[in-house]
């Protein structure tokens, strides 16, 4: 009978040491749980050192291009300064030749021969429109002796004009004057 005596003791026992080897078991798995969770988090930190690193060199290569890319805008810079300077000094010299040129035109036979042929193709103008007005004027005149006078030369006349020529210039003139 001894052993129905102890075996509430026992059990007790055996209850005291299920629940101690319980709690141990329950402390191991609190235990085994923060580590599990420190070795995730070594983990995931192992990961987020792994994308900050690659981060990190991406960022290096970023600032080398930008670096790159604001020397090769500087230098584009530069000489697009120069080609302005140039351009400008290219358009002062075109504009120097430009005068020079117009400036020995002008001086030179060629032009003078030009503005004497203009000037005489003008008065030709001028003395046939004088001529129809004095015609019109007084259709009883007859002016076909007339010419005006290279053409008189041509024709082996003398440069001066005759006594005709001069009177009805002065006609022509005078009624021009007086005609408003």
């Amino acid at each position: 009978m001894e052993l129905t005596r102890d075996a509430p003791i026992l059990h007790r026992g055996v209850s005291l040491h299920c629940r101690g080897a319980g709690e141990e078991v329950q402390e191991d798995i609190a235990r085994l749980d923060t580590k599990l969770a420190l070795s995730r988090g070594k983990v995931v930190v192992g990961k987020c050192k792994g994308v900050i690193f690659n981060l990190e060199k991406e960022i290096i290569l970023v600032e080398t291009t930008f670096k790159e890319t604001e020397e090769k805008q500087a230098t584009a810079k530069k000489a697009a300064w120069a080609l302005e300077e140039e351009v400008s000094t290219t358009e002062v010299l075109a504009q120097e030749f430009a005068s020079r040129s117009i400036a020995d035109y002008r001086t030179s036979r060629e032009f003078e021969d030009e503005v004497i042929e203009g000037s005489i193709v003008v008065y030709k103008l001028a003395f046939v429109d004088c001529k129809a007005t004095v015609n019109h004027l007084h259709p009883d005149l007859d002016l076909s002796g007339i010419e005006p006078e290279e053409d008189a030369k041509e024709d082996g006349r003398e440069d001066s004009p005759t006594d005709l020529e001069v009177a009805l210039e002065a006609e022509a003139y005078a009624i021009l004057k007086a005609d408003p």
